[in-house]
């Protein structure tokens, strides 16, 4: 579709594992989805994705900040998250703002990758009801 193959990064024990974590939605399965990429830390790519053709390419262009938009953005940043380091976060939200962005940006203490959404909506709910009015 993308002119991207997922064999051509992934190693076999991902590629094993990828089919099942699709099917399992983030709110309702974290726990099982998280036993499941554990033991694959280090052990899920092949090849770096940001550095290799056609992916990096497919990353920059699918990645958030790649387009300027005059709709207001809510970003929820779980303080405790692991994986997208809050300081990353902070600096895509210093730049959006820079680029005259309405930017709300909601940081959630005690919130891990594995939470921040379930946890971010009331921000959602509250930003949601602050847009519409």
């Amino acid at each position: 579709m993308y002119g991207a193959s997922l064999p051509d990064i992934l190693t076999p024990a991902a590629q094993g594992v990828v089919p099942e974590m699709n099917r399992l939605c983030l709110l309702s399965n974290p726990e099982q989805l998280h036993a499941m990429g554990q033991p694959l830390l280090g052990n899920f790519t092949t090849r770096d994705p940001t550095t290799t053709l056609p992916w990096s390419d497919l990353l920059a262009r699918n990645s958030a900040g790649a387009t300027v938009f005059r709709a207001p953005l809510l970003v929820a940043q779980g303080r405790d998250d692991e994986l997208v380091v809050p300081a990353d976060t902070d600096a895509f939200v210093a730049r959006e703002r820079g680029h005259g962005m309405d930017v709300t940006y909601e940081q959630i203490p005690g919130a891990s990758h594995a939470t921040i959404a379930y946890l971010a909506i009331p921000a959602l709910i509250t930003w949601l009801d602050r847009i519409g009015h």
